[in-house]
């Protein structure tokens, strides 16, 4: 590093930032894929849960008229 003027300095501070946002960016895109999965399985779980809910609702009634 000794011997670099200040200006190769910068472009070297450039370029890390550059990565470091690049790092960000592709950080970003994965929590929010993650994020759409998870809801695509809360969604999907709130329809298993009604249907097992009125499956159960369905089953009580049966035992009471039995």
């Amino acid at each position: 590093i000794a011997g670099l003027n200040p200006e190769d300095y910068k472009i070297d501070d450039i370029e890390n930032l550059r990565n470091e946002r690049l790092d960000l960016w592709e950080e970003k895109t994965s929590i929010q894929e993650q994020i759409g999965k998870l809801q695509k399985e809360q969604k999907e779980m709130a329809k298993q849960e009604t249907s097992i809910e009125a499956s159960l609702k369905e089953t009580m009634e049966e035992i009471k008229d039995f």
